[in-house]
């Protein structure tokens, strides 16, 4: 792709899976200090404005967004192949462009590994305490990272379970931490709307930070059940007090070789970063 830095145009070659390349997608760019920052739906890349090389690249579930000022980029890690249910977690990392450092900033790393085939995951045995995390969305001012995330199985009248998720990032990743609350939705139900024998279920068409510090959340067209508004508080100081997390706190333990069939279809030859637990 070809990118304007100043008055001249340079040539950028992003190297990434072609199944993740859609020839249709405009990639978006920026330049942030003395580095580019070149990202697509599910491609993050990195170049040195100096030499031009790419000194970073990471694929990544179809979620990636920056910043305002570009300083910060977050994405979903990419669920690879053969992953098992415990590690079906959705993780959300961040890229300083600073440092051009990549931190997981959720859920808690006590329970984040390294995957076998590159990236990271989230190794969480109950079901219940699994997520699945939605669109993303910074704060104005690229302090904070908001989502909502689902847990399944629902509730047992059969809904869906919602959190909202809202990460603090204003003392740089490694110290990071969050709030992960219950988000009432069927508060935001249309009373005459009949769904017939379907469950409603909450949906996010899109998602904004307003500048008076709420989420707005527009569900999509087919929603029809859920307000075409929803205006969403985020969580206050007592809240961070009781039910905050902090993202680096932790170390994750040790992880032990796994011996199930399904190795070797997990982790090429000559592989050697740790295998799942």
């Amino acid at each position: 792709m070809t990118v304007e830095t100043g008055a001249e145009s340079r040539q950028f070659v992003v190297r990434a899976p072609s199944n993740l390349l859609d020839r249709g997608e405009k990639a978006k760019a920026q330049v942030v200090d003395e580095h580019l920052l070149v990202y697509t739906r599910a491609v993050v890349a990195i170049f040195d404005l100096e030499s031009e090389e790419q000194v970073l690249d990471q694929v990544a579930a179809p979620r990636v967004v920056a910043s305002s000022d570009g300083e910060l980029v977050a994405f979903e890690a990419l669920q690879r192949r053969f992953t098992p249910p415990e590690a079906s977690s959705s993780v959300i990392e961040a890229v300083d462009m600073t440092s051009v450092a990549v931190e997981p900033v959720f859920p808690d790393r006590s329970v984040i590994r390294p995957a076998q085939l590159g990236g990271v995951l989230a190794w969480i045995e109950d079901p219940l305490d699994r997520h699945s995390a939605g669109k993303l969305v910074f704060s104005p001012d690229g302090e904070q990272l908001a989502f909502f995330c689902t847990h399944i199985p629902a509730t047992p009248d059969g809904l869906q379970r919602v959190y909202l998720v809202v990460i603090d990032l204003a003392n740089g990743l490694p110290d990071s931490r969050f709030v992960h609350v219950p988000f009432d939705w069927t508060a935001y139900l249309k009373p005459d709307v009949d769904v017939g024998e379907r469950k409603p279920y909450f949906s996010v068409g899109s998602l904004a930070w307003s500048e008076g510090g709420e989420l707005v959340v527009h569900p999509p067209p087919y929603a029809r059940w859920l307000e075409d508004e929803i205006d969403v508080e985020l969580p206050g100081a007592e809240i961070w007090e009781t039910k905050m997390h902090r993202s680096g706190e932790k170390t994750p333990p040790a992880v032990p070789r796994d011996t199930s069939p399904l190795s070797a279809a997990r982790e090429p030859p000559g592989a050697s970063l740790p295998r799942y637990p």
